[in-house]
């Protein structure tokens, strides 16, 4: 479950727990002593939000997201929390209309065009459940999505465009909290970190994330649905 992490909206009263987990990750071989807790909400009207936290043995923040979907499953909000290697902590928001969204950092506010399609990704496991969402499985074969996510990789929380290439390979049973879970197979590629795999369950929550160039394996160790 997601910890007391009072940089992120706070659930709401109105708010119904779907589900929650926790990610490990597993580095060369050895696990890190970094987790990822995460939960999933519904609002009354079908609204969906996601919150999750990276925590270095669970307790020190890395960073936490907030993410709300509107009942056709498109990003309303982004709240991106960030602490930089040397120390810093750093709080970002999203706020997406139709055809921008309006971006609030340390009292800045700046409003900026988006791409004609796009999905957001915060940096975490369990927001890559865009591509489940988002993948036309009718025409299936290798799409490309664009993502507009924090720009960490460039040294900054102002929005970022990376693309994303990524193909449904197979359905499997495989191994996972509980027992086993059907599992869809993606064959993911994004620049500067190489080719990837990602499963996801039948919900769309990932179960395992490797990407070998990196030489780490997340995968998915505790789970727990409502309903």
């Amino acid at each position: 479950m997601i910890k007391d992490a009072q940089m992120l909206p706070p659930i709401e009263s109105d708010e119904h727990l779907e589900a929650y987990g926790l990610y490990r990750q597993i580095r060369q071989g050895e696990q890190t002593r970094i987790q990822e807790y995460w939960t999933l909400h519904t609002l009354p009207d079908s609204a969906a939000v996601w919150r999750s936290q990276l925590l270095f043995d669970g307790v020190a923040p890395i960073s936490a997201c907030y993410l709300l979907r509107d009942p056709a499953g498109r990003p309303v909000q982004m709240v991106f929390y960030w602490r930089w290697p040397e120390g810093g902590d750093d709080l970002i928001e999203y706020r997406f209309a139709p055809r921008y969204m309006t971006v609030l950092h340390q009292d800045q506010q700046q409003e900026m065009i988006l791409p004609a399609h796009f999905e957001v990704y915060g940096w975490h496991t369990i927001t890559e459940h865009l591509l489940w969402m988002q993948y036309d499985y009718q025409r299936a074969g290798q799409q490309t999505f664009t993502l507009i996510c924090p720009g960490i990789q460039h040294g900054a929380l102002w929005p970022a465009t990376i693309r994303m290439q990524a193909a449904l390979i197979r359905r499997e049973i495989m191994p996972g909290p509980g027992g086993p879970h059907q599992a869809a197979a993606f064959a993911l590629e994004v620049a500067d970190m190489g080719g990837q795999t990602l499963h996801f369950d039948e919900y769309g929550v990932p179960l395992r994330w490797t990407l070998p160039e990196e030489n780490l394996i997340v995968e998915l160790i505790e789970y727990a649905r409502m309903r």
